[in-house]
């Protein structure tokens, strides 16, 4: 019984804390269409954005300022800032999202080094 239970809360956790990601996205991503490009759309103010392609995930030259990039198949960059968004799978209620990604912006990762740190030498001498 408490094994039934625990699963019931975990499922529950989890499916609460993938809904809560979805309405924390305001912009989502409507991958190219038919005729019609991959564009951006800021749920919030009804603004659409262009996804310009990218060559082997590099930026664009010529990326306009209010445009994003495709990085991966898992992010994309907004052009003018440099942020990156993880595309993720819409999953909430809202009927005019369907087919659509949420867009999450991904932490910055701390810079890294090439340094390992200091080394203890262990001393192999009696």
């Amino acid at each position: 019984m408490n094994r039934v239970f625990l699963l019931f809360i975990t499922t529950i956790a989890l499916s609460g804390s993938h809904a809560l990601a979805d309405d924390l996205a305001t912009t989502y991503f409507f991958p190219a269409k038919g005729n019609e490009s991959a564009v951006t759309l800021n749920y919030q103010t009804g603004e659409k954005n262009q996804v310009v392609e990218a060559f082997a995930g590099a930026k664009p030259a010529d990326c306009p300022k209010s445009a994003f990039w495709m990085k991966d198949n898992y992010s994309l960059v907004h052009c003018d800032s440099g942020l990156v968004y993880a595309i993720k799978q819409y999953t909430g209620p809202k009927k005019e999202l369907l087919g659509a990604f949420s867009l999450l912006p991904e932490k910055p990762k701390p810079p890294g080094t090439d340094d390992p740190g200091p080394s203890i030498q262990k001393d192999l001498q009696n």
